[in-house]
C-alpha cells in the first residue's frame, strides 16, 4: 500500500522512556511502523496495546511532528497490520 505521508526523520523524534521493558519494547515497534510502514524492522516481545499506540503518537505530536488524521489512520493501518494491535 502506497502512502503520501511527510517524511519523517528519525533523528529529530524519540519516543519516551516507559515504566517497563515491554512498554518500551512495544513503543519502539510502534515507532518503527510509524516511520517504516511495511518496511519496519521489529523487535521480538510484548504485545501492543492499543493505549500505547496513542501515547507514542502524543508523545511524536509533542515534539512536534506535524501529523494530518489521514496521516494518524495510516499508521494505525500500518500498526495493526504489522503488531496484530487489535483496535
Amino acid at each position: 500500500m502506497s502512502r503520501t505521508l511527510r517524511p519523517i526523520d528519525p533523528r529529530r523524534f524519540a519516543v519516551s522512556i516507559f515504566q517497563t521493558n515491554d512498554e518500551n519494547l512495544a513503543a519502539r515497534n510502534i515507532f518503527r511502523v510509524v516511520l517504516n510502514s511495511d518496511q519496519a524492522k521489529l523487535e521480538r516481545g510484548a504485545k501492543v496495546e492499543p493505549i500505547l499506540f496513542w501515547e507514542v503518537i502524543r508523545e511524536l505530536q509533542r515534539q512536534g511532528m506535524s501529523m494530518k488524521q489521514e496521516d494518524i489512520e495510516a499508521y494505525k493501518r500500518d500498526c495493526m497490520k504489522a503488531l496484530q494491535i487489535d483496535f
